[in-house]
């Protein structure tokens, strides 16, 4: 899986082992598409949920992070 790097690996397992996940928003993409190629569905949809709170409450950083999300789905 040429897509996949060590963090979005990384970050990806911990969500596997605990059930929720803390990251860097610059890692974003990588954990998505991370977790997009590995098929750990309901991390994608953990994620989008979380994106959707932080525009509902009008966090500056959500629509960037949006794009980024959508960008790196296929």
């Amino acid at each position: 899986m040429p897509n996949v790097t060590n963090a979005g690996l990384y970050n990806v397992l911990a969500y596997i082992q605990k059930g929720q996940i803390k990251f860097l928003e610059t890692e974003l993409e990588k954990i998505l598409v991370a977790a997009n190629d590995l098929r750990v569905i309901s991390l994608v949809s953990l994620i989008c949920e979380e994106m959707t709170v932080r525009i509902s409450e009008n966090t500056s950083t959500a629509i960037p992070l949006l794009y980024a999300a959508v960008a790196c789905l296929p």
